[in-house]
């Protein structure tokens, strides 16, 4: 899952990296988006209450709405497409910075999935 979460941010934000990754950026997104599927609605709500459960939750959740903006809407099936293009449309009418702060949440999940990661390697 964290490196989703790297993903999403990497194609999110303006970095060196992000024209490399722009020309994969149609798979990378579906891929991001089915990761924060699985992470919430799979093993986030089989675990409510434990912590890395909740912390699936939220980091699922972020990496669905860090996906969006990037998914390519006319590439999906007939009736994805139209949810997938209604659901972009009502997210670009979120108030202004909301994106913004999913990322720098999506960023600090990012954080702290790899430091424990680190911290059970060492």
């Amino acid at each position: 899952m964290t490196v989703f979460m790297a993903l999403a941010l990497l194609l999110s934000v303006p970095n060196p990296l992000r024209a490399r990754l722009k020309t994969q950026q149609d798979w990378l997104s579906s891929l991001i988006l089915l990761a924060g599927i699985w992470n919430l609605f799979w093993y986030g709500s089989q675990h409510l209450g434990d912590f890395w459960g909740n912390m699936a939750c939220v980091s699922g959740a972020l990496m669905i709405l860090a996906s969006f903006p990037m998914l390519p809407a006319k590439r999906w099936p007939n009736p994805i497409n139209s949810l997938l293009q209604s659901l972009q449309e009502k997210a670009r009418g979120f108030p202004q910075g909301l994106f913004e702060l999913s990322l720098a949440g999506l960023f600090l999940c990012f954080c702290f999935y790899g430091y424990t990661i680190i911290s059970l390697n060492l």
